[in-house]
């Protein structure tokens, strides 16, 4: 018997947080993360590499529950760790940054975002060599920013580099080539090749459906980016259909408060306008703004797009 408080015990925790998150399943793996945190402190000491992984663990969770300063703190707390014992170009260093920069591109800050990504990858290159999963997820996320930022076909050029690494190191059904495949349908949709998108996003939602399960956010997200695609060819019911799919998923894996539950409020609502059903609009509409002033304030570009649209209906 080892006891309640030994490393290995923490380290167990720990794993069962790591599937919880897996799963989407983010305040469950909070849960176990802090139990693991609290025996490592008492055991290892607060400088030690697997308390640098808790906190950032714990970010990670947070990040995906859209609490995107809670997660910078822990996301701070493990980097400042890691230098101190790992050193500035060890590769746990570099998926800090990484995670960094998924904070500040939720927070809207996509230049700030980009800074992180790109010191995340030069590690990476550095350690790992040029043709490692983690360099696929660089050059993935360096890619979501610019997506966000609006320079779609620079967006294109890095997701094809992560999926090129992907296809070739995780194989053809991963959940990262799915990812890759919804994030280049999405650059597509947004240059108005909607077809061309709609491909893409089938592509992953079939790999998403068998590596992930039906009701993982991933799944949602694919579905909401399906969603859009119909709503911009004028299929504003089959859109609907979607988005309505990806929130079903989105309000029993992250809450009803969530930013993406949000997104898809205020995708519906911009369906219901289109189709001329102002008064439902405007329900959904301000759903939508409820939750982006209370996640992400008056400032995030979705709160001041949300409002765009109420201003456009009254």
């Amino acid at each position: 018997k080892l006891g309640a408080e030994h490393p290995d015990v923490g380290k167990t925790y720990n794993n069962i947080g790591g599937l919880h998150f897996k799963k989407g399943e983010y305040d469950e793996a909070i849960q176990y993360l802090e139990k693991s945190l609290a025996i490592r402190l008492k055991a290892l000491g607060a400088e030690h590499p697997s308390v640098a992984a808790n906190y950032n663990n714990i970010g990670a969770s947070y990040d995906g529950k859209g609490e995107y300063d809670k997660a910078l703190g822990y996301y701070e707390k493990s980097l400042a760790i890691q230098l101190k014992a790992l050193g500035a170009e060890h590769a746990e260093v570099g998926t800090n940054y990484n995670n960094i920069g998924e904070a500040y591109r939720n927070k809207g800050e996509y230049d700030k975002a980009i800074g992180y990504y790109e010191k995340s990858l030069a590690i990476y290159l550095k350690t790992l060599g040029a043709k490692h999963p983690l360099v696929g997820t660089s050059y993935n996320n360096i890619g979501a920013a610019y997506d966000a930022k609006g320079e779609y076909d620079k967006a294109i050029g890095y997701y094809e580099k992560a999926l090129a690494i992907r296809l070739k190191k995780l194989g053809a059904k991963h959940s990262d080539v799915g990812q890759s495949y919804n994030n280049i349908g999405g650059a597509y949709d947004a240059k108005g090749e909607y077809d061309k998108a709609l491909g893409y996003y089938e592509k992953s939602l079939a790999i998403q459906l068998d590596a992930l399960g039906a009701e993982h956010p991933s799944v949602a997200t694919t579905y909401n980016n399906r969603g859009l695609a119909y709503f911009k060819k004028g299929e504003y019911d089959k859109a609907i259909g979607h988005y309505n799919k990806a929130l079903a998923i989105q309000l029993k894996k992250l809450g009803a408060e969530h930013p993406l539950v949000g997104t898809s409020y205020f995708n519906i609502g911009a369906a219901c306008k289109a189709k001329g059903d102002k008064a439902k609009a405007m329900v959904y509409l301000l759903k939508a703004k409820a939750i982006y002033l209370k996640k992400l304030g008056p400032q995030h570009p979705n709160t001041k797009a949300v409002q765009s649209w109420i201003d456009d209906l009254k």
